[in-house]
């Protein structure tokens, strides 16, 4: 059986990684651990030094997909000891780049995260609807705790600054 577990470069990672590990698999499950990096819009292409500023960012960008990659593949070798895992770190839109892979590997499911920001978490994010829509396999989408409390604290947050000037009243 071959999985791609797609990533994000947010502490999500770890939420996904750990739903797969909580799964029972085949021995002969293999992995791919697939992380996207998308690009910097760049509509200053004359200027050197936003040219410089965005090739050291997207730099960083990669080498933060780098670590990522690795500490995900550790944690599922450490806990899926049978299973291969393979790791892939692609540029581009991130849709259209886990189903490019999808098509060349040809797994029998997609894994990635619901980072939806809809508050009431009814409706997965637009790149998981969109994978799940377009793939050529099975997707699990895995609804992300950390998002959700996120959106929740946010909504606490935006109600609090509202609610501030009546209290005051």
């Amino acid at each position: 059986m071959k999985i791609i577990v797609a990533v994000d470069q947010t502490n999500n990672w770890q939420e996904i990684i750990d739903s797969v590990t909580r799964s029972c698999w085949p021995n002969d499950a293999q992995f791919k651990v697939l992380t996207v990096v998308e690009p910097i819009p760049n509509d200053a292409q004359n200027s050197p030094i936003v040219n410089a500023c965005a090739k050291q960012i997207e730099s960083q960008k990669r080498k933060h997909a780098e670590k990522i990659l690795s500490l995900a593949r550790t944690r599922l070798i450490e806990c899926l000891r049978d299973a291969q895992v393979h790791t892939e770190l692609r540029e581009g839109a991130a849709a259209i780049e886990i189903l490019e892979a999808a098509t060349q590997w040809m797994p029998d499911k997609i894994i990635v995260g619901a980072h939806g920001a809809n508050p009431n978490r009814l409706l997965p994010g637009r790149l998981s609807r969109s994978v799940a829509r377009h793939a050529i396999c099975s997707v699990e989408i895995v609804r992300l705790k950390s998002t959700a409390s996120a959106s929740l604290d946010d909504m606490s947050k935006a109600a609090l600054i509202t609610a501030e000037p009546m209290a005051r009243t």
